[in-house]
Formats: C-alpha cells, sequence, structure tokens
C-alpha cells in the first residue's frame, strides 16, 4: 500500500488503516478481510521522512503529542488505540 498524504511505501506495522481495523474490530484482519478493508489507499501511523502520518490517531499513543490541528480529544479512544497499537507492533 502506499500513503495516500505522501505516496511513499506503508509498512503494516506503520499502518494507520490496520490500526483503525483492530480499533474497531479488536483484532488484525484476515486476509479476504484485509484485502476488501484496504482497496483504497493507507497512511502512515507515526511520521516518516517529510510524511506527518495520521495525527488525529497518533495523539492516543503513549508519549505522543496531541494533534496539532485541534480537535476533541476523546479519552475513551486512548485506551482502545493503545491497545490496538500493541498488536499492531507485535507484526514487526
Amino acid at each position: 500500500m502506499y500513503c495516500d498524504k505522501c505516496g511513499k511505501s506503508v509498512y503494516m506495522s506503520n499502518s494507520a488503516r490496520t490500526l483503525q481495523y483492530i480499533v474497531e474490530y479488536g483484532r488484525l484482519p484476515e486476509q479476504n478481510e484485509f484485502t476488501t478493508f484496504t482497496k483504497s489507499g493507507d497512511r502512515h501511523l507515526l511520521p516518516v521522512d517529510d510524511c506527518q502520518g495520521s495525527p488525529s490517531r497518533y495523539q492516543y499513543l503513549e508519549g505522543m503529542s496531541r494533534d496539532p490541528r485541534g480537535g476533541v480529544y476523546n479519552d475513551d479512544l486512548e485506551r482502545k488505540y493503545r491497545e490496538a497499537y500493541k498488536i499492531l507492533k507485535d507484526l514487526t
């Protein structure tokens, strides 16, 4: 997959789309589900090179700053995103 912001490759371990899937379904997608889920582009989760990543998602991860664009920070999502990120990191 390629990042819809910068056009560079997105590794699954830094995939905003995969993280979002885990947040929503509580598990990694199976192959058929993942193919359907990723038909459109992906996005870097964490910043890389000249890509800012997905601040609206990474703001919930431990040690990361809040989304600089503002918006509401939902405390209830923090636990979900952190748990999902642990699963995502296990892919590496």
